[in-house]
């Protein structure tokens, strides 16, 4: 019966610290698709280069296209779709999700700030 009340404690706890530190993680969240999206481009990267210069090339300065052409070679060459880049990319995607919700749902917020500059 005791492990009951602390998990409800807990689950009430954990609601109300969403709601209070959502701004922050929300403003956190930019710093974290910055640095996702340079570890998989620099990842990107590494992969072509392993194949030939040209490739790399290429992959640098079409990092989107890339990544996709990428995760379709390591799924047809380890015959598995999920390996570090998809893993890379789905953070990425994750992180972008974050950021649009969490302007639609900061909106007010937001503008309150913006007013304040």
């Amino acid at each position: 019966m005791d492990d009951c009340w602390i998990k409800a404690l807990l689950l009430v706890l954990g609601v109300v610290l969403a709601d209070a530190l959502g701004l922050l993680v929300w403003a956190l969240n930019r710093w974290a698709i910055g640095a996702i999206a340079a570890f998989t481009h620099l990842y990107t990267i590494t992969i072509g280069s392993s194949h030939s210069i040209p490739a790399a090339v290429l992959t640098m300065f079409t990092p989107g296209p890339a990544q996709v052409y990428w995760i379709g070679h390591e799924w047809a060459v380890k015959g598995t779709f999920w390996h570090p880049l998809t893993y890379m990319c789905a953070a990425l995607l994750a992180s972008l999700a974050i950021e649009f919700a969490g302007r639609r749902t900061y909106a007010k917020e937001i503008a309150e700030i913006q007013a304040r500059n």
